[in-house]
């Protein structure tokens, strides 16, 4: 039991309580601002991953990116790609310290309520954003890569083109699918918790309204 059930406890059980409404009030103020300035941090984490990724990308020839015998050079592409990623992060990085800024403020309930629910619309919205942008850097590198590949060459050659563009499709959609649905997990296993536990403060604070 952390330290604001164990306030809560004495609180409700009290005849004439030590610990006073305010008290838990403070105390959801600070878990509160706690949780968002790790949001704060593990978006700083992820920036400087990104910033690494696109440094070793600009510093090595990606040859996953040279297609065919050469005609066909993308090894731009991921450092495009990485570099969209770290504007998107630096972005809402930014968003989610002045998230921190406003709820470390000691204002009134009503204030602190609001500043919630900003706070936990800004994570989702990145989460959304990030998956989206995510979701069609895979698709675009997945179809570049495999509409010169010597399989879907031998395809588009033997079959129906309107068919082999379809089973292209088809595949790509499945393995976006897959890696989109990897990620969406470990966004709920970083970000979840964190915003479950913000929500929960949310309603303590509402109840302290009533």
């Amino acid at each position: 039991m952390d330290e604001l059930e164990l306030l809560k406890k004495d609180w409700n059980t009290r005849t004439d309580p030590q610990v006073s409404q305010d008290d838990i009030y403070k105390m959801l103020h600070k878990k509160s601002s706690s949780k968002v300035k790790w949001i704060f941090y593990i978006s700083v984490i992820e920036l400087l991953i990104g910033v690494v990724s696109t440094i070793w990308s600009l510093s090595h020839s990606n040859e996953n990116f040279i297609l065919n015998d050469g005609k066909h050079d993308y090894s731009w592409l991921p450092v495009i790609f990485e570099s969209v990623a770290c504007l998107i992060i630096v972005y809402y990085a930014i968003k989610f310290y002045k998230n921190y800024k406003k709820i470390s403020v000691d204002d009134d309930a009503k204030t602190l309520m609001k500043n919630i629910i900003v706070a936990r619309r800004t994570v989702k919205n990145y989460i959304t954003v990030s998956l989206i942008s995510g979701g069609v850097f895979v698709m675009t590198g997945l179809f570049l890569a495999s509409s010169v590949s010597p399989i879907f060459l031998e395809l588009y050659e033997n079959n129906n083109h309107l068919v082999a563009y379809l089973v292209l499709i088809a595949i790509i959609l499945v393995i976006t699918t897959f890696i989109i649905g990897v990620i969406w997990l470990l966004y709920q296993l970083i970000y979840g918790l964190l915003l479950r536990n913000l929500n929960k403060n949310y309603k303590e604070i509402k109840k302290l309204e009533v």
